[in-house]
């Protein structure tokens, strides 16, 4: 499932962010057998290159909230886990989903 506008369209408002990741994460507790499951299941996020090009204390402040709202969702989730990837890493995921 993707949503739009993507995570570095709220560089303005980082509070934002986490509004965004709300229906993904619904979708994805769905995909997964609902709460309970959830709890069991890790959830990562991997940004990409609209996060690279922002200044890095507004790319850091999006993934601080990021973070605050997947702690908060009821997936398994660790900091680490939500970060921006390198170019090459996305084509690899890119390859994948062909």
């Amino acid at each position: 499932m993707r949503v739009s506008p993507g995570l570095s369209s709220f560089a303005a408002d980082t509070a934002r962010v986490a509004e965004s990741l709300r229906p993904l994460m619904e979708f994805a507790k769905e995909k997964v057998g609902g709460e309970g499951a959830a709890a069991a299941t890790e959830v990562r996020l991997m940004a990409t290159v609209g996060l690279r090009l922002l200044e890095e204390s507004v790319r850091e402040a999006i993934l601080v909230s990021c973070r605050n709202a997947l702690r908060a969702s009821g997936f398994r989730f660790e900091d680490s886990w939500a970060k921006v990837i390198p170019g090459t890493t996305v084509g690899f995921f890119t390859l994948l989903r062909k």
